[in-house]
């Protein structure tokens, strides 16, 4: 279990992830098995006054690994985050990753795993003036 100052800064990490692309709260229930109350709190930044067990601690730094690898996979594109973790996956044998979080540690895993090869959208560039 992280010390309770890796757990404060964790959390924080993931509410302001989650503010910032309008992620879903119960994404945090889920992972976190935490009430909806709570969930909102974090998100909002604010100092709760919720605890995490021990299993709940032991998820906090996947959830937060999950977050920041879709951020950066997906160029912090809330609308493209919100999208892949509703979209079943191959790789996750056509389960939704949102689905999966309250599956403990293998299922966070599993989609950490699986963030590499969740479709991103393309971009195209155009060159002007030449």
């Amino acid at each position: 279990m992280p010390p309770d100052q890796d757990i404060a800064f964790l959390l924080d990490l993931c509410g302001r992830i989650m503010f910032t692309h309008a992620l879903d709260p119960n994404l945090a229930c889920r992972a976190l098995g935490i009430t909806d109350n709570d969930a909102r709190s974090m998100i909002a930044g604010e100092r709760s006054g919720f605890t995490l067990g021990a299993d709940q601690a032991a998820c906090l730094p996947l959830f937060a690994n999950i977050l920041v690898r879709l951020e950066l996979r997906f160029r912090h594109d809330g609308n493209a985050m919100r999208a892949a973790l509703s979209q079943p996956l191959a790789t996750l044998d056509g389960a939704v990753p949102a689905d999966l979080l309250s599956g403990g540690l293998a299922a966070l895993r599993d989609i950490r795993a699986s963030i590499d090869g969740m479709a991103a959208p393309t971009v195209r560039w155009w060159r002007i003036g030449h």
